[in-house]
């Protein structure tokens, strides 16, 4: 039997990287900055961060009312080398990381031809052809990113479609206030929250909200069996010649999942004591939640609006909703559309179908007769848009959390607590929140 993890919290034990203390020698090849491993901080929840990189790639952006998925980045990097002189590398590409993420981030040492430096924008010192060629760096800022435009936002009757923005933005565009990221751990429910990043270790982080996280590990408190926390200071701006040198690297990681199985029974786990299921794509596999169609074909004679059956389309026989899975006997308990009517080609779900209500009958059916198709289901972090609501006497309010599945929901007994998809109304559209 297999399951869904529905939520998952992570537990992150840093290091302060010391941005501003000596380098070691310059043969040991370092490739990242020293960790202040007398301040550690263990245990802490991976909601109280965000990452240094303003721009990722994959990360979904919104600009001029389209959504795209960033592609690339370009980003320019500032070096504090070891006289403590501070300069913007003319070249970013034209380093060595020494086995580094190909894409280097604060607190990083990468090294570089002393042409790069000299023909860089110095803020602080000069050219000093004594000085080698390497640093650590202290800030990393994205010049242009390169975005695959995907969609518009829905618009109205009264909005125009527009062409999309170009796929190359500047940074005087990003820097005009219209590029947005969207927010991956945004929730209107506190216990559905994620960090909205993939948490590693390496990953340099920063805290949401320093003030109050210093309050907190104050030194005072247990963080673990490895004793209580370090002490946590807020470095100003003014030691570190106005850059940000309150970064972390996350040295382990612990993470809890809970588990909704196939069964309906919910668990919880350490992310350790399981493995993914390779089956996740397999079309006779189905979960609970999904919306499902048989395998069967509607003969045209059904209906006479029905249109005349084609190689090219599927119309299956019957719609519902999958209750729940007896996985050992290959059936899963599935409550039937009746005015259900969807049609696909390929893995395309074709325009005017729909599911309506499951009010039908219950039946326990086996899975090789049933498919669960992906233009019928949406998953736990899925991105998706709704249109406006078609009519005006929709029960929608601006500022009032709607929650709804991809369908009519309320008589399939799913629990949307367990599904963590949830949607905000705005007065321009809706923003599926995941």
């Amino acid at each position: 039997m297999s399951g869904t993890v529905t939520k998952a919290d992570s537990w992150c034990t840093l290091g302060p990287m010391l941005l501003w203390t000596d380098l070691p020698p310059t043969t040991i090849k370092p490739l990242y900055a020293p960790i202040n491993k007398a301040r550690m901080l263990y245990n802490v929840p991976a909601t109280e961060l965000k990452q240094t990189r303003e721009y990722s790639i994959g990360d979904a952006v919104v600009y001029l009312r389209w959504i795209g998925r960033v592609e690339e980045c370009t980003d320019e990097i500032t070096l504090r080398l070891s006289n403590n002189s501070i300069v913007v590398l003319e070249d970013a590409t034209d380093i060595d990381l020494d086995g580094g993420e190909p894409r280097p981030t604060i607190g990083d040492v990468i090294r570089t031809k002393k042409g790069n430096l000299r023909r860089g924008l110095w803020k602080f010192g000069a050219y000093d052809p004594r000085v080698e060629p390497a640093g650590v760096v202290v800030d990393v800022r994205s010049i242009m990113i390169s975005v695959q435009w995907l969609c518009q936002k829905p618009w109205s009757s009264q909005e125009r479609r527009t062409e999309a923005p170009p796929q190359d933005l500047d940074i005087d565009i990003l820097d005009s206030g219209n590029v947005h990221v969207y927010d991956k751990s945004r929730t209107p429910h506190a216990k559905a929250a994620n960090a909205g990043f993939d948490v590693v270790v390496g990953k340099r982080v920063r805290f949401k909200d320093l003030s109050g996280a210093c309050v907190k590990y104050d030194g005072s408190k247990s963080g673990s069996d490895h004793g209580p926390h370090g002490l946590l200071t807020k470095i100003p701006r003014t030691e570190t010649l106005g850059y940000d040198a309150n970064v972390f690297s996350i040295v382990s990681t612990t993470t809890e999942v809970t588990v909704q199985w196939q069964d309906l029974t919910v668990t919880k786990h350490r992310s350790t004591e399981l493995v993914p299921d390779v089956n996740v794509e397999d079309e006779d596999e189905v979960w609970p939640g999904e919306v499902v169609c048989t395998k069967e074909n509607k003969s045209s004679t059904d209906s006479s609006n029905d249109p005349p059956r084609t190689d090219w389309m599927f119309h299956p026989a019957r719609v519902g909703a999958v209750q729940s899975v007896k996985a050992a006997d290959r059936i899963a308990k599935v409550r039937w559309m009746p005015r259900g009517d969807v049609r696909f080609t390929a893995s395309l779900l074709l325009p005017q179908s729909f599911t309506g209500p499951a009010d039908g009958p219950e039946e326990e059916v086996s899975l090789y007769d049933i498919t669960s198709h992906p233009g019928l289901n949406r998953r736990r972090g899925d991105i998706v848009l709704l249109l406006h609501p078609p009519h005006q006497n929709w029960p929608f309010n601006a500022g009032v959390y709607v929650f709804l599945f991809t369908f009519v929901t309320h008589l399939l007994h799913i629990w949307f607590e367990a599904l963590e998809c949830y949607l905000e109304y705005v007065p321009k559209g809706l923003t599926v929140i995941p």
